[in-house]
């Protein structure tokens, strides 16, 4: 059942409030045994690095098993898409209408284009001396305006195809929640940058100035697009091809604001896993075979491969799986981990300082901490 007009205090098993030095969080309403689930969410923009852009589908993060998706938006070459489908719903020549903070052009086929997210991307692309993770996070930024761009200018009727879209990708029970993301629950996440030293600040000034180029005329306020990449910089998650964290890097940056609202334990009661398409669909669907002649053979072959758009929307949008992994007495507070919980009690602390701005006072901290005196 889809909840997305709900309250966060209106949800099954969870609460949100405030916590004295923990801000806002959420907390179990009644006793839960282990392994239940509390939501699904679907992450409000994501930002997929530039080497798997061709690879991975801009709205859909479907994952092309071989090879490369072709369809891709002329407008800024930056974001490809893996089906037709994917390409009308989000491509950035759609024709939508156009506010007057937004620069429009007229294509042949007479769609107007909203050029501003276009320019941004190709120019981000080309930005010299900035690294793969600044230009992950300046990505994002520039999706997430665009997202809330988008919202803004759809109307009914297409949001309603969007939830359907999420709730067909679903393949659990209909009782579990499934939660969209908004902007307002990006905005209300916490910024650290009055945290941030010095050093820190010069290193992101030229992005943020990049940045405000791009959005001037979007953004709201003063400071706004740092305060926005410092809430990116401590609440976005990475991207997995295959779920295992400890296999390569993050291939993309998603964020998931209402998730952002588990505190840290180093002893975590609960878990947050991102849902990953399933193979054996584009096996069943979309893999395609040929024969081939082989030359030590008079037999034909058969060679399996898969094209490079697909007959329609394949992935799941990559939600966002949350549930418990122990019993949870009511009242207490459900958590989540943000790092390698296997790491020293030395190590682990270090990176939280460092990441996420506090020092960690969890039990399992101070008991290991104590057993060291």
């Amino acid at each position: 059942m889809s909840n997305d007009s709900l309250s966060l205090n209106s949800l099954p098993h969870v609460n949100v409030q405030i916590t004295p030095n923990k801000g806002r969080e959420f907390i179990a309403s009644e006793n839960l045994c282990a392994g239940t689930t509390l939501f699904h969410v679907y992450p409000y923009a994501t930002a997929i690095v530039d080497s798997f852009k061709k690879r991975i589908c801009a709205r859909c993060l479907c994952v092309h098993p071989t090879r490369f998706f072709s369809l891709h938006c002329h407008g800024c070459d930056q974001v490809y898409y893996c089906s037709q489908q994917c390409y009308e719903q989000d491509n950035h020549y759609k024709n939508i209408l156009t506010n007057t903070s937004t620069i429009t052009t007229t294509t042949s086929n007479n769609s107007t284009t909203p050029l501003w997210i276009c320019s941004a991307l190709r120019k981000l692309a080309t930005l010299k001396k900035v690294d793969k993770h600044e230009k992950s996070v300046a990505k994002l930024v520039l999706l997430i305006y665009w997202q809330r761009e988008k919202s803004m200018q759809q109307d009914q009727k297409e949001l309603s195809e969007t939830k359907d879209q999420h709730s067909n990708n679903d393949e659990e029970s209909n009782d579990i929640v499934v939660l969209s993301s908004t902007y307002e629950q990006v905005m209300a996440l916490e910024s650290h940058y009055k945290d941030w030293s010095t050093d820190v600040k010069q290193d992101w000034h030229r992005i943020q100035q990049f940045l405000e180029k791009q959005l001037e005329g979007i953004y709201s306020h003063k400071d706004e697009v740092i305060h926005l990449i410092s809430k990116i910089e401590s609440n976005s998650f990475g991207v997995f091809l295959d779920n295992n964290k400890n296999k390569g890097e993050p291939v993309a940056r998603a964020l998931f604001p209402i998730a952002s609202l588990f505190n840290h334990d180093c002893n975590n009661n609960c878990e947050a896993e991102q849902m990953i398409d399933h193979q054996d669909i584009l096996q069943q669907f979309e893999r395609k075979e040929e024969k081939v002649s082989n030359p030590n053979n008079s037999e034909e072959e058969i060679r399996y491969y898969y094209p490079d758009l697909f007959s329609k929307t394949r992935g799941s949008f990559r939600p966002m799986l949350v549930r418990t992994i122990r019993s949870v007495k009511a009242n207490d507070s459900l958590t989540i981990s943000y790092i390698d919980s296997s790491l020293p009690v030395s190590a682990r602390r270090q990176i939280l300082k460092q990441d996420y701005y506090f020092v960690c006072q969890c039990d399992r901290c101070i008991n290991e901490l104590s057993l060291k005196k």
